[in-house]
């Protein structure tokens, strides 16, 4: 009589299992990265690093939840610059502002959507032209109408979300 050997991880490729232990060390180091930026950058399917998470989470039981904390719209808002090679620090700290103070209004939306359409905002309100929404979703992997969407809503409530304080434009 043949005995089947039982896996606990099903799936014979490794990869995915090294992409989301490197998921979540990243998380557990505060050095947030997304599933889609981590699939794109190993050239793996994002399901297949989100379910490859999932199981691992199931096997390490409370401790893998409670370190994995869906990804700041503030953090992501850093990167987001930086690929647009935005070189005033005025613009990524109005943007990280604006992210803090928009995401409990924008609960469901996508963190990613919800830091691109911040950056868009401190652009426009710093008078930057060289930048446009179409650049902005191509830096933070997203479409075009998403960000421009994401900033319609966020247009409505701009007197409550923008920093109140002189320093956000130094």
């Amino acid at each position: 009589m043949k005995r089947k050997k039982k896996r606990k991880i099903r799936g014979s490729n490794s990869d995915p299992f090294i992409v989301a232990v490197l998921y979540i060390a990243c998380k557990e180091n505060g050095l947030s990265r997304t599933f889609k930026e981590l699939a794109r950058e190993t050239e793996l399917k994002e399901i297949e690093v989100r379910r490859m998470y999932q199981a691992l989470s199931k096997h390490l039981g409370q401790a893998a939840s409670r370190r994995s904390t869906p990804v700041a719209p503030a953090d992501l808002v850093i990167r987001i610059c930086s690929h647009l090679n935005l070189k005033s620090n005025s613009v990524t700290y109005l943007a990280q502002q604006i992210a803090k103070n928009v995401v409990s209004r924008l609960e469901g939306k996508s963190p990613s959507s919800i830091a691109a359409a911040s950056v868009l905002m401190a652009v426009k309100n710093e008078g930057i032209t060289e930048c446009t929404e179409r650049e902005i979703a191509q830096a933070a992997s997203i479409s075009p109408s998403t960000v421009k969407n994401i900033y319609k809503d966020m247009e409505g409530m701009k007197d409550e979300i923008m920093p109140t304080d002189q320093t956000a434009t130094a």
